[in-house]
């Protein structure tokens, strides 16, 4: 015969988690670690293929009374792994994410960073996720993190036409609008909600390129950069130092569809000519990032 105080353990018991595995045996207030699992949506760019190594950054929104808590760290070994990591209970969490950690710099206790036109590089290659699914809990505290980029990536493909007279050395690159507000070298991301702020830099934003001297009809490609997403006004107005002589030329907005879009990569091919830049017929080619979009499902985000 069952005793009273074994009734109410074994209810108890019965009260927890209700799908699956060793949570069926938890009581059902009982706060379980959330584990990161792998988006399979074909359609979301994902960061890396193969990820492997690496690590991301979690957050926990206050949404539904919980304690929110600011980019803990995960990192992947043998799956995404944290020394404190997030918990769940019984309410649906909000999570967000971002991936690599330390991509950005994070505001204190905020989902927003700052996006800043810079060099190409992997480790700055920021791609986030505004949810981790609609229902993580202690039920089922598995997250899915579908992530998208933060950037848009533009790279120039620099001709020395035979006819050019000089060494041909590219010091600076500047880069603005050709009407309205000049170019966004900074703006502010909100990863919770993929909303971007900030305001635009008069003159624009100027690279310092450094080719050395270009042979005749050689092809220079080292501009390679990570700009924050924001309308083209007019056309993009890109100005060459080229043996110390400034000469600009502006690439219509409509060849950028006038905008430059988070996950895409512009690469547009100029010829520096004795006169003159001259753009191609079509100067711009736009793709999704080569390499690392859309190339393993399996990918563990």
């Amino acid at each position: 015969m069952m005793n009273r105080k074994q009734l109410i353990m074994g209810l108890l018991l019965l009260a927890g988690c209700g799908s699956g595995e060793d949570k069926d045996f938890y009581p059902a207030d009982a706060q379980m670690p959330v584990t990161i699992k792998t988006s399979l949506d074909a359609d979301i760019i994902q960061t890396r293929a193969n990820v492997s190594s690496g690590s991301m950054s979690v957050f926990l929104s206050n949404a539904n009374g919980y304690k929110p808590q600011y980019n803990v760290q995960y990192t992947y070994t043998g799956g995404w792994k944290a020394s404190a990591p997030v918990y769940v209970g019984i309410p649906n969490a909000t999570l967000h994410a971002c991936y690599p950690y330390n991509a950005a710099t994070f505001a204190a206790n905020s989902t927003t960073c700052t996006l800043t036109a810079q060099k190409y590089d992997a480790a700055k290659d920021l791609c986030y996720a505004k949810t981790g699914g609609a229902a993580v809990c202690n039920k089922t505290p598995n997250a899915t993190f579908a992530m998208t980029r933060a950037y848009s990536r533009l790279k120039l493909s620099i001709k020395r036409h035979a006819a050019y007279v000089g060494n041909c050395n590219i010091t600076n690159v500047n880069i603005k609008h050709s009407t309205g507000t000049n170019f966004f070298v900074n703006r502010t991301l909100d990863i919770s909600s993929g909303t971007n702020g900030g305001s635009a830099t008069a003159g624009g934003w100027t690279y310092a390129l450094n080719t050395g001297n270009m042979a005749a009809n050689a092809t220079n490609t080292a501009y390679d950069v990570l700009v924050p997403p924001q309308p083209v006004s007019g056309g993009l107005t890109i100005t060459l130092t080229i043996d110390g002589v400034n000469r600009a030329v502006t690439v219509p907005a409509a060849q950028f569809s006038n905008n430059l879009n988070v996950g895409q990569q512009y690469t547009i091919s100029l010829i520096i000519t004795d006169a003159e830049i001259v753009l191609p017929a079509s100067a711009v080619t736009v793709n999704d990032w080569s390499g690392v979009s859309n190339q393993d499902t399996n990918a563990p985000f």
